[in-house]
């Protein structure tokens, strides 16, 4: 947990810092009053998350962001904060602390926060939030895909809608090849089908099987709390075969999907897995 909130802030905040790294050349203008919180402050907050002093826990993490939003209140930094803020807050359980941050974040885009608002708003009582934001996440997360190439077919079924995304090409940041999201028309957590062979899973089971071995590919089902290996294979699926097993599947999850969160708080805490996105680096899954 610790390295999964080390990577995302320090992703977000080397962007936003790096951002307004061009207006440090007016600082000699700043008032005095105007320095006392300037980008010194951003970005000693920036090193206080990428090089703690202490275990980087997700209390930690809020501690020092809390700190930086109370002192910094007019920083260009501080809608940002509070998302990091309302991460860090959610990983330790206080749903109520996690939706105060996320909703003075502003419009937010990253899949990981909007889903941890969401669990935030379930369980605070504010269903009706929590599924816009679910669907927001997912609206972002093909358009995003859509953009940089993939074939992204959308499509209705009994229950919900299943998004069937397709790479051109197998990207290797994710393994995967193909991607189908279950989203449901009404209350519930999203549910994905996945298909994946990477190079380096190639590579060891040659090693094993043999240098003439095919390329073996892993067909899972990643739902907020699991995931679970559906088959292992070295034969290839056709499209027909594979759009009818993800059809079949996932109108089955749509009929009865996941709700967690909705009495004790429980964050989605394979998302990133769920919205896999080709520039994302992923674990090598070997089960």
């Amino acid at each position: 947990m610790r390295d999964k909130i080390g990577r995302y802030t320090s992703a977000l905040i080397v962007s936003l810092v790096s951002m307004y790294c061009g207006a440090s050349r007016y600082a000699f203008a700043d008032t005095p009053a105007e320095r006392a919180c300037g980008l010194n402050d951003a970005l000693a907050w920036q090193m206080k998350l990428d090089a703690p002093d202490e275990e980087a826990t997700p209390a930690y993490i809020r501690r020092i962001t809390e700190d930086f939003i109370t002192r910094c209140p007019d920083r260009p930094e501080v809608p940002s904060a509070h998302q990091i803020a309302g991460m860090a807050a959610g990983w330790e359980g206080l749903s109520e602390v996690s939706v105060q941050h996320f909703r003075k974040a502003g419009a937010m885009r990253d899949s990981d926060a909007l889903f941890m608002a969401a669990a935030g708003e379930l369980h605070t009582g504010n269903s009706d939030v929590a599924w816009a934001l679910r669907d927001r996440a997912i609206a972002l997360w093909t358009r995003r895909l859509a953009y940089r190439g993939a074939d992204v077919d959308t499509f209705g079924v009994r229950g919900g809608t299943i998004h069937a995304i397709r790479f051109t090409r197998q990207r290797a940041s994710t393994g995967a090849t193909h991607i189908w999201l279950a989203q449901p028309d009404g209350p519930g957590w999203p549910g994905v089908l996945t298909l994946q062979s990477s190079d380096q899973l190639n590579a060891l089971h040659q090693l094993t099987a043999g240098e003439d071995a095919k390329p073996i590919s892993h067909l899972r089902f990643v739902r907020c709390q699991s995931r679970r290996l559906l088959a292992r294979t070295e034969d290839a699926f056709t499209e027909e075969e594979l759009e009818e097993l993800a059809e079949q599947s996932l109108t089955a999850y749509l009929a009865d999907p996941d709700r967690e969160g909705e009495k004790e708080y429980s964050t989605c805490i394979l998302a990133r897995q769920m919205l896999a996105e080709p520039q994302d680096p992923a674990l090598l899954l070997t089960q």
